[in-house]
This record gives structure tokens, C-alpha cells and sequence, in this order.
């Protein structure tokens, strides 16, 4: 019947086993741009499992991108509880691996946390015992002095706005632009002085609570860890959740040593800017430095939009010199840290490409604002160990989870063993 169907319509039936071009063109692999290297289609498991690493690489997204959008939203809900999580995170972050240490010591988990904890605190009241006043006096000053500060800065700019006009109306309508712009600001700063400081007060006191509340709660987390992840672990160590263990280690490994990373680099970096203006002289340099090291967070953009407001002051009180001696030094300092710093401390560990990193950086901006522009890499790196694990294939799962266990464990087990190996074999291989 087939056949007479096919005769009916003008189209010869192809046999089983005839080779024709109707054949060839309706074949699978031809028609889904699956053939080898040779050009020959593959075998028939071949293209299988070819398609269902596209399945489930398509299906990462989908689920990767509907997992973001329920984050965000119930983000939106809980807008109040941002900070003191991200405490809690950050702090637990920091706070993990040096219990981990003291337990291997054989310290008990509960006695280790503890310590490890006040130490934290001490740490943090010590800093702001001794940076504290300066940085409240020095930011007081600042909101008194900026209306002070505009106008000589407008002062200036009146006068670089009549050279220029000389050479380039373009030139000159730009930096009339500028002028306005400062003005105004200033102005507007100048009318609502008090309540500026009245904010600033509030932003201070809400972020001292969010790291009292960040120290209790990643404090109790990190002291029942192995407790609250035990169901965890048993669920992820079934085979049929090897891809999901895989993920989730890879992502623990990175997220986590990128965040430590960021952190240690962004202090060593505000604490050198620090350093480097009071040397130049530039009044306001602690809030400046800390604004510095808080923006070097952000990759690219922050460290660049940080060094506008000292260079603007420095101009505004000696001229060109002095800008440009501040722009030279603080730009010595991100240079270092772009080829030492970074390098030595955060590593390679987020390899993303750099227009990954940009497109991260404004959806995050636009989505959180500055939390936004800090997560972005952070969020980019779990999104793309997601899409990493949903592409390997079966066959090469175990290996993988053995490499991404052994990133969570760290090295510092396997480097112990290494230089015990190799006293060992210093002394011939005889020990005492």
C-alpha cells in the first residue's frame, strides 16, 4: 500500500538497503549536522549521545535561567535581608577554612568555631577602634567641605573652560557641561546637608547590624555544618545525582575561593590607596581609600570610577600637578595589583572571558545596583560550572568529580603529603 501511496504522488519508494540521494538527505545525522571529522556520519549511539548532551545542555539553561529568576524575585521580597545575608556568606566564607584547620588539629568543632569567631570580632572591633574615628571625622569634614571643595573645583574649571573654548568649542561646551554638573550636585549636597549625614549615620548603623547579625548566624552555621549539609551529602552521593554533585562541588570551589580572593586583594589594595594619599597629602584619604578598596570589588569598572573623586579634589586644590601626580599613583597601585596582587592572591579562578564578565557586570548593575555589580562574576562562574557538568559526558563524570572534590578539599593536604615525600626522600628514607 506504501508503495502504491508513493507511485500515486510522482515519488519512486526507496527500498531498505538502497542507496540514493533521498536516503542520504533523509538521514538524521546528515540532517542535524552531526557528522565526525572525517565527514562520515556517526553510528546510531554516537548521534544519540551527541543529542542528548544538546538535551540536556538545553535543558541547563532553561532550568539554570528559571532558578535565577525565582533568586531575584524572591530577592525583590525580601529586599531587607539582603545585607545580613551577604554578611552571613561572606563571613562563613572566611570563617570555614580556618575551622577546618583547627579540626584536623583535633580541636572539637564547637571549641574551634568559637575561637575562630572571636577572633573575627576582635578583629573588626580592633579596626574600628583604631580606623573608626579618624573615618567618621574625616567623613563629616568631607560633607561640610564639599560645597567648599565644588566651588574652587568650578573656579578652576571656569578657567580651563576659556582655554579650551580657544582651541575647540566642542572642548569648551564639554567642560562647561562638567561644571555645571559639579555645581549642581554640590548644591543639591549643600541643601540637604544634615539629612546626608543623617543617611550616612543610618547606612553605618545598619551595616554594623547586619555584621552582628552576619557573626551570629554564620556562626551557628558554620558550627553545624556537617549536620545541616548530612542530608545533602547522602542525596548528592547517590549515582544518579553524580552530574548535580559535580556542579555543586565546582561551584563551592570557585565561588568560594573567588569571594576570599576578592575580599583579601580588595583590603590589600584600599590600605596601599590609603597609604598613597596621605602621603600625597589629599585630605579625606581614609573614606577615600575605603572607597577605593571597596570599589576594586567590582572588576574594571570600580577601581576607575573610585580615582575620579581624589583626582577631582586634588585639582581642586593644586591644580593640574597635583591631579595628575594623585592619577599616576593611584593607577601604580591598580597596576600592581592587576599583575602581582590578583595574580598571586585571587588567581585565575573565575577564567571568564572578558565580554562575560562585562555583559555579568550590567545585568547585575541593573538588576541589584552596587550588590548587583559585587555578585555579578560570582554568579557568572556558578552559571557557567552549571552549563560546564550538564555537557560531560557519562563516561567522564567520575574523573571530573574527582577533580572538583579534590578542589573543595584544597591542596593543603596534598601539599603536606608532597614535603613530607620529600624530607623523606632527602634522608634516604630513613626515619628516626
Amino acid at each position: 500500500m506504501c508503495v502504491g501511496f508513493c507511485q500515486s504522488l510522482g515519488v519512486d519508494p526507496v527500498e531498505p538497503g538502497a542507496d540514493s540521494d533521498v536516503q542520504e538527505h533523509l538521514d538524521p545525522p546528515a540532517v542535524l549536522g552531526l557528522e565526525t571529522d572525517s565527514g562520515q556520519a556517526p553510528s546510531g549511539e554516537d548521534a544519540r549521545d551527541k543529542i542528548e548532551r544538546l538535551g540536556r545542555h538545553a535543558w541547563s539553561i532553561v532550568g539554570i535561567g528559571l532558578a535565577a529568576f525565582l533568586v531575584l524575585l524572591v530577592l525583590r521580597r525580601l529586599a531587607w535581608l539582603v545585607t545580613p545575608a551577604v554578611a552571613v556568606i561572606i563571613l562563613g566564607v572566611l570563617a570555614a577554612p580556618l575551622v577546618r584547620l583547627l579540626v584536623r588539629r583535633h580541636i572539637p568543632r564547637t571549641p574551634a568555631t568559637l575561637g575562630v569567631y572571636v577572633l573575627m570580632l576582635g578583629v573588626l572591633v580592633g579596626f574600628g577602634w583604631l580606623v573608626g574615628p579618624a573615618f567618621v571625622s574625616q567623613v563629616g569634614k568631607l560633607a561640610i567641605d564639599v560645597p567648599d571643595v565644588a566651588e574652587r573645583l568650578a573656579s578652576r574649571l571656569d578657567r580651563l573652560e576659556d582655554r579650551m573654548s580657544d582651541v575647540s568649542d566642542t572642548a569648551g561646551d564639554a567642560i562647561g557641561r562638567f561644571k555645571a554638573s559639579v555645581t549642581e550636585r554640590s548644591q543639591e549636597l549643600g541643601e540637604n546637608l544634615a539629612d546626608g549625614i543623617v543617611g550616612l549615620l543610618g547606612s553605618a548603623l545598619g551595616v554594623a547590624t547586619a555584621l552582628l547579625i552576619g557573626l551570629v548566624v554564620s556562626f551557628l552555621v558554620v558550627k553545624d555544618l556537617p549536620r545541616l549539609t548530612a542530608g545533602t551529602n547522602r542525596w548528592l552521593a547517590r549515582p544518579e545525582n553524580m552530574r548535580v554533585r559535580g556542579a555543586a562541588r565546582s561551584m563551592a570551589a570557585d565561588v568560594t575561593g573567588y569571594i576570599r580572593g576578592q575580599l583579601l586583594d580588595a583590603v590589600i589594595v584600599g590600605a596601599l590607596k590609603t597609604l598613597v594619599l596621605w602621603l600625597l597629602g589629599i585630605p579625606y584619604f581614609i573614606p577615600l581609600g575605603v572607597l577605593n578598596g571597596i570599589a576594586n570589588l567590582v572588576p574594571g569598572v570600580g577601581p576607575v570610577v573610585a580615582a575620579v573623586p581624589p583626582v577631582l579634589i586634588a585639582y581642586s586644590l593644586g591644580g593640574w600637578g597635583w591631579a595628575l601626580l594623585t592619577l599616576l599613583a593611584l593607577a601604580a597601585v591598580q597596576v600592581a595589583d592587576y599583575y602581582w596582587f590578583a595574580p598571586t592572591i585571587v588567581g585565575e579562578v573565575h577564567r571568564l572571558p572578558t565580554l562575560v564578565v562585562i555583559v555579568a557586570l550590567i545585568i547585575g548593575a541593573g538588576t541589584a545596583g552596587l550588590l548587583g555589580l559585587i555578585i555579578a562574576v560570582p554568579v557568572a562562574m556558578a552559571i557557567r560550572d552549571g552549563l560546564h557538568w550538564a555537557a560531560i559526558p557519562d563516561d567522564q563524570l567520575d574523573a571530573e568529580i574527582e577533580r572538583a572534590e579534590g578542589k573543595v578539599r584544597g591542596r593543603g593536604r596534598t601539599e603536606r603529603r608532597m614535603r613530607h615525600h620529600s624530607v623523606s626522600e632527602s634522608s634516604g628514607g630513613n626515619g628516626p
